[in-house]
């Protein structure tokens, strides 16, 4: 059960030391994004269309409206339960049961990940740099 735990916070701590190493100027920055801005428009509005035209009801049914009662089927679920290992178990209560605060917990680790970058591009006045 701990093991994913340190698998998803090691993949989290080398993703924000990759982003970390990078040498990203904040002017470069600013240049690139209008540079690209129509390409990325377009790509947007072509995601958009494709999910309010294309997308609808019929190709995945969200609420079923055809449901075919007569077919049901009594299930026990104990068993099923009692089959299930610890992650197959914290995984279904997470995302059933705590999925709000799961969300909320996701949120607080990206804040506190975007801060940590923050923090580590703020360069004071005091430290005396080397000139490149």
């Amino acid at each position: 059960m701990i093991f994913p735990i340190v698998h998803i916070g090691a993949i989290a701590v080398s993703f924000l030391f990759v982003v970390m190493m990078f040498n990203i100027q904040i002017a470069e920055i600013h240049e690139e994004v209008l540079r690209y801005l129509p390409v990325s428009g377009i790509i947007g509005l072509i995601f958009w269309w494709e999910m309010f035209f294309i997308l609808d009801n019929e190709s995945i049914p969200l609420l079923p409206t055809k449901r075919n009662t007569t077919s049901l089927r009594y299930t026990v679920y104990a068993e099923k339960v009692r089959s299930w290992t610890n992650l197959e178990t914290l995984g279904n209560l997470l995302n059933t049961y705590y999925f709000v605060w799961f969300l909320v917990l996701s949120l607080i680790l990206l804040v506190a990940m975007i801060g940590a970058i923050l923090l580590t591009m703020h360069r004071t006045t005091k430290v005396k740099r080397k000139k490149k």
